[in-house]
């Protein structure tokens, strides 16, 4: 198979891989989300971790690679340290 070829052929399976990973994501379980006031505390005790860093703008946490402020958000995280 040429690469011309191969490109057409992976360019033809692209509708049926999109399709299923479009069904993947949809049987994924919605996670459960805490409240205002608990993703507010978990948010202030990151801010003082020293495992916390900021790039381009985004807060991070170096121990586990997290976006801070989605992980705060999902009831079945949990801080890496064990702070939360």
């Amino acid at each position: 198979m040429s690469v011309g070829g191969f490109e057409e052929y992976m360019y033809n399976q692209l509708p049926e891989r999109q399709a299923l990973v479009e069904q993947t994501v949809a049987d994924l379980p919605e996670p459960e989300v805490n409240t205002q006031s608990q993703h507010d505390a978990r948010r202030a005790i990151c801010e003082t971790c020293p495992s916390k860093t900021t790039f381009t703008g985004v807060d991070l946490c170096t121990a586990c690679g997290c976006v801070i402020y989605f992980k705060t958000w999902v009831k079945s995280e949990s801080c890496p340290e064990s702070k939360w």
